[in-house]
């Protein structure tokens, strides 16, 4: 995991105050895209009815694995199109990047910006996830672009007791054997 300083020795609340300005930053998800993933969730409080739903629209949901209570999500790039032509790194992590803050420190490896800036990013997620269950989520920046990644990796843990997984893959069979 990215450790994205979490401050000196004696400071045990410095990550979590971090997390909570950051990831509470005043991110805009649709709210009529949140009232209908929440709408499926609460018709049989099946999280997989939800993640099913979000296969039908990876622009906008980035295919989320899951293992257990986590989900797995893997930022889809800001300019796809960019992304696939770039021939160096830096072109890579620019149009990948959704931050505009961000694009501006990508040219070099350790980052000058620290990698808890992009806590802000995971209140995208945040609100989504927080919006469908009614009840704080807990993220945690797996790879990052300031970490030196060629994408934004993130894991989604969810106040709930699951077992098993469930990956696109899984809900397309799903739902032809229906």
């Amino acid at each position: 995991m990215d450790p994205g300083g979490d401050g000196p020795p004696g400071c045990p609340d410095r990550r979590k105050t971090k997390y909570e300005v950051l990831s509470g930053c005043a991110h805009v998800f649709s709210d009529e895209r949140i009232a209908h993933l929440r709408a499926v969730y609460e018709r049989r409080q099946e999280i997989d009815d939800v993640l099913g739903e979000m296969y039908k629209d990876p622009d906008w949901y980035e295919d989320p694995v899951r293992e257990g209570n986590v989900l797995h999500m893997r930022k889809v790039p800001f300019d796809p199109d960019g992304y696939e032509r770039a021939t160096t790194a830096v072109e890579r992590r620019r149009a990948y990047c959704h931050c505009p803050f961000v694009k501006l420190y990508l040219d070099q490896v350790p980052s000058r910006m620290s990698p808890t800036f992009c806590w802000c990013g995971s209140g995208w997620y945040r609100r989504l996830w927080e919006g469908i269950l009614g009840e704080p989520v807990q993220i945690e920046r797996v790879e990052t672009l300031l970490g030196g990644h060629d994408h934004c990796r993130l894991a989604v843990t969810l106040p709930l007791e699951l077992d098993g997984g469930m990956t696109p893959e899984l809900a397309s069979s799903r739902r032809a054997n229906q």
